[in-house]
């Protein structure tokens, strides 16, 4: 055995890796609890990813879903636009350092990172090496995602934050969140659309769709009432809008959890 195939073999390997193109909308997949490391490129569509919670995190184009052995969990594609995804797996020693030291963070899936078409070609070099040049070229491509991170999270996590604040019942009014970060309206649009891949009027969208979700699941209530509760302008306008995030109209989604019983199976088609 070579050096660099013992240094492969004490530091971990890289799996697999590959692209899916132009997927079409589903409900969330099944549940998925791995024994590897596993990162998801968004290339083009938008969806939610699903934490092991319950927790439901927007997803576009440019996104990047990051998860370790061990966590359960799924993600759900909206049927507007076609969805393209890049992915890779890999285990190691050398990662599970990266996680005890809290540079892979289990509690945080779902890493904004923008630019696909430049993250896709770093995804697609890795399936050209092997052994150790994987591995190492792996290292640097996470490298580089903590490092981008790390400096967008901290003004959108206060964005996010305000934005989190409006109350449900303000539909997609999201100039609150600019007042309260000291921006005009259109620089708070433009700076937050460059740095979470979509407009605030959407994430409140998605945010707004996730609570429905949660309403149909947990009680007998009109569909209008919860138009109403969410800010939605009529019950036409809000069943048109979850449909578009979701991928079914809410009438079906009630009457699939109706005759299945549960959340979880109505979820996991």
């Amino acid at each position: 055995m070579t050096l660099a195939q013992t240094a492969s073999a004490r530091l971990g390997q890289l799996i697999g890796s590959g692209e899916h193109r132009d997927l079409r909308a589903m409900v969330p997949m099944a549940w998925r609890t791995w024994d590897l490391y596993a990162a998801v490129l968004v290339l083009s569509g938008s969806g939610f990813f699903i934490a092991s919670e319950g927790r439901e995190l927007p997803l576009v184009a440019g996104d990047l879903i990051l998860t370790c052995p061990g966590t359960r969990w799924r993600y759900r594609i909206d049927d507007h636009v076609p969805w393209s995804e890049c992915w890779a797996t890999w285990d190691g020693p050398l990662f599970d350092c990266w996680r005890t030291v809290g540079l892979i963070n289990p509690t945080r899936p779902v890493l904004r990172i923008g630019s696909p078409a430049r993250w896709q070609r770093r995804f697609q070099a890795l399936g050209a090496l092997g052994g150790f040049n994987a591995i190492l070229a792996l290292q640097g491509l996470l490298a580089d995602v903590l490092a981008v991170t790390s400096i967008a999270d901290p003004w959108l996590s206060s964005a996010s934050a305000a934005l989190e604040a409006i109350p449900l019942s303000a539909g997609s009014v999201w100039q609150p969140a600019a007042r309260r970060l000291a921006l005009s309206p259109e620089r708070f649009r433009k700076r937050f659309a460059s740095a979470a891949g979509c407009g605030p009027a959407e994430w409140l969208d998605r945010r707004r769709i996730a609570a429905a979700r949660q309403r149909l699941a947990s009680a007998e209530v009109p569909l209008r009432v919860i138009a109403d509760e969410l800010g939605f302008c009529d019950v036409h306008h809000f069943a048109r809008r979850f449909r578009e995030l979701a991928g079914l109209p809410p009438g079906q989604w009630r009457a699939m959890f109706r005759r299945d019983g549960n959340a979880e199976s109505v979820l996991s088609r």
